[in-house]
Formats: structure tokens, C-alpha cells, sequence
């Protein structure tokens, strides 16, 4: 979005749509039983690049609801809000004002892999969510810790295989990424 570009706080209070670029506009052939995307319009337009038998909406997997940090950058957080700057410094896992925390969004994301661990006829998902939502993710399947996850990054349109194994969920990411994702939390 064009919002991506300022370097601002950008949750599920901003509902900005994607920018159409020549890279974005191509259709990815791969077919999938079921997309699921966020309630948030660049996760539904994002959707519209794949194909799908069904594609319904989730808003447990929207980005995390910054509340009034929404739109501001790192320095304006730190300038009005100086107690959570402290508080994460102090490794405490401070809400945003009038938002979530990690916390939050990790109790989302179980009640997501409940919800999908109930899905049983589609073979092939995709989950077009967001990067916080996907670092909390990655946090729970690959047991990072939820205080360090802020480190990683996330690129665009990254594609992370998680496999459903007897309702238990098994990340089938390429070991170099993994070691990549260790590496930016852990160093």
C-alpha cells in the first residue's frame, strides 16, 4: 500500500487497499481448494492474484490493532507514548493505547489453528494474512519467543508452508529460511 512506504504503524485500524504494480498483476497458476484472507481489503485484493474453489474471510487473522498508534511512526510512538517504549525495554509485552499486544494476537492465532484444524476436506489453503500476524504465527509453530519476534522479517508475498498433521501444525519451510528466521531473532 502506499502506506507501506512511510514507515508508520499500519494495523488492522488502516484499511488501504494495494498498490496494482506489472509484478502484482500476474495470476499465480497454482489452484488452491480454499483461500482464506483477513477482513482488512489488501488481504481481499491480494486474493485476487490466486485461484481458489472458495475464498472466504477471517478477521482472527487480521494484522494486530496498533489503537491510537495507528498511522504514527516509531518516533511519534515514542514521543507521546513513552511508557511503552520503557515497558518493551524492560521486556514487558505493553498493548498498544487502546490496542493489542503480542499476547493478543497470539491467543487469535490458536483460536485460527483451532478453526483450521476443523477444516478437513480442502487439501491445499492459502492464508493471506499479515507480517505481525505471521511473526506471532511463526512464534507458535516454530516455538520462537514471542518477546524476540518483532526481529523478524517478513517479506512481501512471502509464501511460508505450514502442514496439518493429524490436527497438529508442522512448518514445512525451507531449512535455510528457518535458519535465516533463528538467525534475526536469536543474534
Amino acid at each position: 500500500t502506499k502506506k507501506n512506504k512511510k514507515n508508520i504503524f499500519l494495523g488492522s485500524g488502516s484499511d488501504p487497499d494495494i498498490l496494482y504494480r506489472k509484478k502484482n498483476k500476474k495470476k499465480y497458476p497454482e489452484k488452491f481448494d480454499l483461500i482464506i484472507t483477513s477482513g482488512l481489503k489488501r488481504s481481499q485484493s491480494s486474493s485476487k492474484f490466486y485461484k481458489a474453489k472458495k475464498i472466504i474471510k477471517n478477521t482472527l487473522i487480521n494484522e494486530i490493532n496498533y489503537g491510537l498508534a495507528e498511522g504514527m511512526s516509531f518516533n511519534s510512538l515514542k514521543t507521546k507514548y513513552p511508557k511503552i517504549i520503557s515497558s518493551w525495554k524492560n521486556k514487558i509485552d505493553a498493548r498498544y493505547p487502546e490496542g493489542e499486544n503480542s499476547q493478543d494476537v497470539e491467543k487469535r492465532v490458536k483460536k485460527f489453528l483451532k478453526y483450521l484444524s476443523k477444516i478437513n476436506n480442502k487439501n491445499k489453503i492459502l492464508i493471506i494474512s499479515h507480517s505481525f500476524f505471521l511473526r506471532v504465527l511463526l512464534s507458535v509453530i516454530l516455538r520462537f519467543d514471542l518477546k524476540r519476534i518483532y526481529r523478524l522479517k517478513i517479506d512481501y508475498l512471502k509464501i511460508l508452508k505450514i502442514i496439518k498433521k493429524n490436527n497438529y501444525f508442522l512448518s514445512n519451510i525451507d531449512r535455510e529460511e528457518i535458519k535465516k528466521f533463528y538467525k534475526q531473532i536469536y543474534d
